[in-house]
């Protein structure tokens, strides 16, 4: 089988995108067939997709520093975002909070980027 050669990784990405458009099923059951194979693997990506995306959320409200701004605590599993007035029970009925509210701010953030 030959490999294709790309110019750049756009346009691998975007040759990429299109074949998962047209083999969607195909994509779906190697995929359920790779995560019943391996559990373990498929946990642990989870998890560690998770923590960088909540490192990234952190790194960037706490302009890098990624510590508690009350008791100076920089264990990840104990910093959470919390809003400076206390009126984020309106943000965590629509949004959620921990992860999904993490994948919320990250998506905000890049529609007011471009």
């Amino acid at each position: 089988m030959l490999l294709r050669q790309y110019k750049t990784t756009s346009v691998r990405r975007l040759s990429q995108k299109k074949y998962r458009e047209t083999h969607r099923n195909e994509q779906r059951i190697a995929t359920k067939n790779w995560q019943s194979k391996n559990p373990e693997k498929f946990k642990t990506s989870g998890k560690n997709y998770k923590q960088k995306v909540k490192i990234a959320v952190m790194k960037h409200y706490s302009g890098g520093t990624m510590r508690c701004v009350c008791c100076d605590e920089k264990n990840l599993s104990f910093l959470t975002l919390d809003h400076p007035n206390n009126d984020g029970e309106n943000d965590r009925e629509r949004f959620g909070s921990g992860y999904g509210f993490y994948l919320w701010l990250i998506k905000s953030l890049k529609r007011i980027m471009t």
